[in-house]
């Protein structure tokens, strides 16, 4: 038992440097790494993935998650569903996306990564009323 243990101590000890050596080595070559989530109001759905310095908000979301969107020629892209559930304009929710906990700024093909960050999407109505005359 003592044996197996020391082996298994040993072989931790001789890959575990390697792993973070990996992961150093990985920003050191211009990539990031981005925590992108999906809060469809009743699960959260998250994942760390690398991606290379300069990618797009949305390249982020959409190779993470199965995205419906329109392409506006002068705004860029709009997502209108996540993973199947879809904008609900009756309801009055929508998709937002946030970064580092805070309301993206810009829309999703506009946002481009050059740090490592949190991105968010949430169904959710606006904090500002869309139907407002």
């Amino acid at each position: 038992m003592l044996t197996v243990f020391l082996f298994s101590a040993f072989l931790l000890a001789a890959l575990l440097p390697g792993c973070v050596f990996f992961k150093e080595k990985a920003f050191e070559n211009g990539f990031l790494s981005v925590v992108v989530s999906v809060n469809n109001g009743s699960s959260i759905v998250s994942k760390t993935v690398l991606v290379k310095n300069g990618s797009t908000a949305f390249d982020v979301f959409n190779s993470s998650f199965n995205l419906s969107f329109t392409v506006h020629p002068v705004y860029g892209i709009y997502v209108t569903g996540i993973n199947g559930l879809m904008e609900d304009s009756k309801a009055g929710k929508y998709w937002q996306y946030y970064v580092d906990g805070e309301l993206a700024p810009v829309g999703v093909s506009s946002l481009v990564l050059t740090r490592n960050a949190s991105l968010e999407f949430r169904f959710e109505a606006p904090a500002f009323n869309l139907n407002s005359s």
